[in-house]
């Protein structure tokens, strides 16, 4: 949609509704999981790194990135047993 240009609530509304159809997805998970980090939306935000680590291969330093926002996450959210 061109009128999502700038708009990131509606951008990710669009993303949201993509994952729907596509769960496993890299091109939507993770910009999903930025928009979500970003904005401290940590319930999401931890959701969407755990999906990416079980769905996205990727190398080792890839993974300590989403692992450690997930960490970052749960800690923000007082939810320890998940850092």
């Amino acid at each position: 949609r061109a009128d999502v240009l700038g708009d990131e609530l509606a951008a990710t509304e669009d993303l949201e509704r993509a994952l729907a159809l596509a769960p496993d997805d890299p091109d939507l998970l993770l910009p999903l999981l930025d928009a979500y980090y970003s904005r401290r939306d940590t319930g999401r935000a931890i959701e969407l790194s755990l999906r990416v680590m079980q769905a996205v291969p990727m190398g080792v330093a890839a993974y300590a990135t989403v692992a450690h926002r997930a960490a970052d996450s749960a800690l923000a959210r007082g939810e320890h047993s998940l850092a």
